[in-house]
């Protein structure tokens, strides 16, 4: 055999390395997956709180699927504010008062339909203030 420096006896076949493993990941993914499901958690959390906070308005609007006549929507409606705002600032209030207030949060007009004495539109503005009503009164 011929034992030259460039002899092609002397070769070897490539030694090819292991495949890298995926598993486990790298600390960089862990710090990512750490995040991710502190995310994923904390949403869920406030959403579950938004939920739980928001049980009264659900109950109102149950409850206004079988109310049949402008008193019992009012009932309603005084229940579902007492949630929100100070008892004494509502439970005194009634007729043009009462009306008055509830037309003093956005896009409200009970005054014109309680005089005009229309079951289906009070409902109607009844659940539209059940669901965009918030704890601050703003001025229309």
């Amino acid at each position: 055999m011929n034992q030259e420096a460039g002899s092609l006896d002397r070769l070897a076949d490539i030694v090819v390395p292991e495949s890298i493993s995926w598993w486990p990941p790298a600390i960089g993914w862990w710090v990512l997956l750490s995040v991710l499901l502190l995310a994923v958690i904390a949403s869920a959390f406030v959403l579950y709180r938004r939920w739980q906070r928001d049980a009264y308005r659900r109950q109102a609007l149950f409850e206004l699927q079988t109310a049949n006549s402008h008193r019992q929507i009012n009932q309603i409606l005084k229940r579902t504010a007492l949630q929100v705002f100070p008892r004494a600032e509502i439970a005194s209030l009634t007729g043009k008062n009462w009306i008055q207030w509830l037309n003093k949060t956005p896009g409200c007009d009970f005054e014109t339909i309680a005089e005009a004495d229309e079951s289906q539109r009070f409902r109607n503005a009844a659940i539209h203030w059940i669901k965009q009503h918030t704890a601050e009164k703003i001025e229309c």
